[in-house]
């Protein structure tokens, strides 16, 4: 079945520079939902929709996109199943799940394997959808710029060559035997740090060249996720993991949309899994040194007007300008 809605120009390819617009694909199978959202966005975009996810990747194939915009609960492919091979096929292209439900394996699927810029619930409020797709347009103008200036090709499914020795990892956790075990576990391949509060963590990172922070949930006073996003301001090339012992679809949502976390862990795992885990994270960090790989904390980062954390003394300062910011916002 054809797309039910082609954009305004007729050639089956064009090139970024060639066109002043931006083009975003919608995918849902409701079509009420595509012609609605088409309504709302084609004066100011090129408009591509599919009704599935295999229509979709055809699209991405052929056309270059900007944004897609995709469903979670679709008949022949998941959402984040179609954001995934999105992702492979269009690494530029700035990804947004949106869905009628919260899907906490969907949520966690779209954590855990890096797909999603944000994760939008049902009924959408519009103009935050729209300054949403406009900052996600800018996010991906900016990743296609850096592969055309240093002419490098993005490999977002590699494991980079890292060089781990040299790597410092920091774990968070109020419990020291869970430090004593993570310590344990990883100093024969990092240069491993240890960290029992925020703000002793929020020291560290400070002082040190550190690639990877795995933390807990529950920091005593301090949300998890708060120091995270935190974190993503002041740190943003460094890779983050967030450890619970539980799943909550609210708090994952939130690492989505907050935090950018690489990835959600539940306690208890396996020691291969966290070893797994830890060696992609300074991977990803070493892509993100190297321009390998898109850092779209980064590009966010960039793009807020508010003046950067980085050097202060204090967490609370950090953390309070952090909530401001995200309080401030008018994307999701």
């Amino acid at each position: 079945m054809p797309p039910l809605y082609q954009p305004s120009f007729t050639s089956p390819h064009f090139s970024v520079g060639a066109m002043t617009k931006n083009t975003i694909l919608f995918v849902d199978d409701e079509p009420q939902i595509l012609f609605s959202l088409a309504g709302t966005f084609e004066a100011e975009h090129n408009v591509l929709m599919a009704e599935s996810g295999p229509q979709a990747i055809e699209l991405l194939k052929k056309y270059e996109v900007q944004v897609i915009v995709c469903d979670q609960r679709m008949p022949e492919m998941l959402g984040h199943e179609v954001l995934r091979m999105a992702k492979t096929i269009s690494p530029a292209t700035t990804r947004i799940l949106l869905t009628g439900y919260s899907d906490l394996d969907a949520v966690m699927d779209s954590v855990n394997s890096g797909e999603v810029f944000r994760y939008i619930n049902k009924p959408w409020n519009t103009e935050r959808l729209r300054e949403t797709i406009q900052l996600a347009c800018s996010i991906s103008r900016k990743i296609q710029a850096v592969k055309s200036t240093h002419q490098v090709t993005f490999h977002p499914n590699a494991s980079l060559q890292a060089n781990e020795a040299a790597s410092e990892v920091l774990f968070i956790d109020t419990n020291a035997n869970h430090l004593q075990s993570l310590k344990n576990l990883f100093a024969s391949e990092y240069r491993v740090h240890t960290a029992s509060t925020a703000e002793q963590a929020y020291n560290v990172l400070r002082n040190n060249s550190v690639s990877v922070v795995a933390t807990d949930v529950k920091l005593g006073e301090t949300d998890g996720v708060d120091f995270l996003a935190a974190v993503n301001d002041d740190f943003p090339d460094v890779v983050s993991i967030l450890l619970s012992d539980s799943k909550d679809a609210s708090i994952a949502i939130r690492l989505i949309n907050e935090g950018r976390v690489f990835r959600y862990l539940v306690k208890p795992f396996q020691r291969e899994l966290i070893k797994n885990t830890i060696k992609l994270a300074v991977s990803q960090h070493q892509g993100y040194k190297q321009r390998q790989l898109p850092n779209i904390k980064a590009f966010e980062t960039a793009d807020m007007a508010e003046p950067k954390t980085n050097g202060m003394k204090q967490l609370s300062d950090a953390l309070s300008l952090a909530r401001q910011k995200l309080k401030n916002r008018s994307t999701y």
